[in-house]
């Protein structure tokens, strides 16, 4: 399985885990939580759709647990990321990788 496809299978079983939960909720409850959802479906689609992800983006979603988790709670954290276009969800991945390198070099 190459880089691709482990990021892809991370992001896919993260996203339908997260579909199936939703599906399961009352419809004030999912209303609430409309932008999440949104959310979820960009990310999925970029990286279902995308055949022009670079592999440091590849390499970083696939060495994370629950890679759209952590994407979204680092959107939320961060006024300044937008998730609306391939651009952006690229752009925002590169700013978390920047934010880690950061932190690690920070705590030497």
């Amino acid at each position: 399985m190459n880089i691709r496809e482990k990021a892809l299978k991370k992001v896919d079983g993260e996203y339908n885990e997260f579909r199936d939960r939703i599906l399961g909720m009352k419809s004030a409850e999912i209303w609430e939580r409309s932008r999440r959802i949104q959310f979820y479906c960009y990310i999925w689609e970029y990286f279902e759709y995308n055949k022009k992800i670079g592999s440091s983006v590849l390499e970083y979603t696939a060495a994370l647990n629950h890679p759209v988790q952590i994407m979204w709670n680092f959107y939320l954290k961060n006024e300044n990321c937008h998730c609306d276009t391939w651009e952006e969800i690229t752009a925002l991945i590169h700013t978390m990788m920047e934010a880690e390198k950061g932190e690690k070099n920070h705590g030497k």
